[in-house]
């Protein structure tokens, strides 16, 4: 619980403010007192709808846990979700509607197609946006927008040092023309440029629209090029139409997809996988088994012991959500119940050495990689996903580098 409920001391967060915390503050133990709300949009249907459900639960199990334990100074945790439906349209709506209500923090959405939109509404204050998808061009330094876990172009670059360190050279990309895969396309041409990834041959770039029933096409210009391995970044169905195209085509490389796909519930739907295996670039969460002894692990271990505890079996579903709402929970108790958004958005951007289930997290890195999220290329790995024992298992080290064997 220390993980939910600390306020981190030594993570570098300025000062409290001259005001006092909100008054009825009790001792440690369950929240009686009037509740704290806050207000979160996820795509609860539509596109993303089994990672906003379990973003959704993770959300419902953090507030419980945090509540059984005090809450924040006495008062309840409560949490008002609304569903965006994975429609930007809708989402713009609601968010414009909860920004107009001058709050000091909102969280969510969950897709990078609703969340670009959002960020524009959100970048000046005076209210927070915690978005909860990396899938979206990185906000400025300095706006009211923070993004949760690892950004493309962090995930690119680790999955270009797994690629090398597999010794592939010969890479194909099949991206979604959506805010995702238009994210992806930047982030990767980005990496490639760097001096490091200048062994590796683009053979193939090749995109597919959202709604399209059929990549037949697309694959089969993919495989007349002989690609070593397909990185194809596509959230929520999608991906379900590049696992049967890729497997119709009866093409045989790895195929390396985004972490947006990482829940068990979207899983259950894939009867086949690629022949080559199927790649995901995320964050540390999944990672305690290869990490060496430190807060990071205590972290990761200390979260998944608290999923187990409550009889659910995590994936990135509950990761997301997670780390944002412990560190807008860590302002709360910093500055008190009263706390503006200002304040909010001070104590996040001064946050450092935070230890999260994402990673380790400092918000004063100003990279096109880090800002607004806290977190770089160190905090990535690569996982592949074990038909056999239905988890997905971490292959590689920090960065990506490839681990013995894997």
């Amino acid at each position: 619980m220390a993980l939910l409920v600390s306020a981190c001391g030594s993570s570098g967060a300025p000062a409290p403010a001259s005001h006092a915390p909100a008054s009825g503050a009790k001792a440690p133990g369950t929240a009686t007192a009037s509740p704290y709300v806050l207000h979160v949009v996820l795509g609860l249907t539509g596109q993303a709808a089994t990672l906003a459900d379990t973003e959704q639960k993770a959300l419902n199990v953090y507030a419980k846990m945090l509540n059984a334990h005090g809450g924040i100074d006495g008062h309840p945790l409560q949490l008002a979700i609304q569903d965006d439906e994975n429609n930007p349209q809708v989402s713009v709506q609601l968010m414009q509607q909860l920004y107009s209500r001058h709050l000091p923090v909102v969280l969510g959405p969950t897709l990078g197609e609703t969340a670009a939109p959002d960020e524009r509404i959100f970048q000046n204050g005076p209210t927070v946006d915690y978005s909860l998808t990396p899938a979206f061009p990185p906000p400025p330094f300095g706006s009211y927008v923070f993004s949760a876990a690892v950004s493309f172009g962090s995930a690119a670059k680790a999955t270009l040092n797994y690629v090398e360190s597999r010794g592939w050279t010969h890479i194909a990309f099949l991206n979604s023309t959506d805010t995702t895969g238009q994210s992806a396309d930047a982030a990767f041409s980005a990496a490639l440029k760097m001096p490091q990834y200048q062994n590796l041959n683009v053979v193939q770039w090749q995109h597919f629209d959202v709604n399209a029933v059929s990549i037949a096409a697309q694959m089969s210009a993919i495989a007349a090029a002989h690609p070593q391995v397909l990185i194809s970044f596509a959230t929520g169905t999608p991906l379900g139409t590049v696992i049967q195209g890729v497997v119709n085509a009866g093409f045989k490389p790895p195929v390396i997809t985004d972490d947006g796909n990482m829940t068990y519930a979207e899983f259950q739907h894939f009867t086949t996988m690629p022949a080559g295996g199927l790649y995901i670039a995320s964050g540390a969460w999944g990672a305690a088994s290869v990490m060496p002894p430190g807060p990071e692990k205590t972290a990761d271990e200390t979260f998944l012991k608290a999923m187990q505890q409550n009889g659910i079996q995590p994936d990135v579903g509950d990761v997301l959500p997670w780390d944002p709402i412990s560190i807008v929970v860590s302002a709360l108790k910093h500055y008190g119940l009263n706390a503006t958004g200002p304040e909010i958005h001070r104590y996040i951007e001064h946050l450092s050495n935070y230890p999260g289930v994402m990673g380790v997290y400092n918000f004063t890195q100003n990279t096109l990689d880090a800002r607004q999220r806290g977190l770089s290329t160190s905090s990535a790995y690569l996982y592949r996903w074990d038909s056999a024992k239905k988890v997905w298992v971490p292959v590689s080290q920090a960065g990506g580098k490839a681990l013995p064997g894997h």
